[in-house]
């Protein structure tokens, strides 16, 4: 069910309301910084998209939260040159900053499953293929937690020397 969405007119007051409660360094960063991608997102118009996405949804249960926001988060990671969602993710929570494109608060991101949920709704091929077809838009390497495992036929390190 899709009630909590941001209209285009919401998400320009939030930039309004944002950038007026910045002091001058962080507009400077801002404008310097984020400038060019704050702008082509301040004149995508996502109020379209609701009508194709609500079909996605069920008309009962609980009510997707966020969707503009991880939709413009989506399309923020991609001008900057991110390809790994989790770091992504640990990025929009390190930078303050960087969220106010994106139409969120620092301290009400969505988390991670969210953006995964959204592309499991979006994701139109079969369920035998939807796995394999999503390790390859986001492979394990890029995304996944590194392992400390040695290799095959190799020893973990001593953790106490001596």
């Amino acid at each position: 069910m899709l009630i909590h969405w941001q209209s285009h007119q919401d998400y320009l007051n939030f930039l309004h309301e944002t950038k007026v409660h910045l002091d001058s360094s962080q507009r400077t960063r801002l404008l310097l910084g984020f400038g060019p991608v704050r702008e082509k997102l301040r004149l995508l118009n996502l109020d379209p998209v609701l009508e194709y996405l609500s079909s996605f949804y069920s008309p009962v249960g609980r009510p997707a939260k966020n969707q503009t926001q991880i939709i413009r988060s989506l399309i923020l990671m991609a001008m900057l040159g991110f390809t790994s969602l989790t770091a992504w993710i640990q990025k929009l929570k390190s930078d303050s900053l960087l969220a106010a494109p994106a139409g969120c608060l620092p301290d009400s991101l969505p988390p991670l499953g969210s953006y995964f949920d959204l592309m499991d709704r979006l994701w139109t091929q079969s369920e035998n293929s939807q796995q394999s077809g999503r390790k390859d838009l986001f492979p394990k390497d890029k995304n996944g937690k590194h392992s400390i495992r040695p290799g095959k036929g190799k020893k973990l390190p001593n953790r106490h020397h001596g």
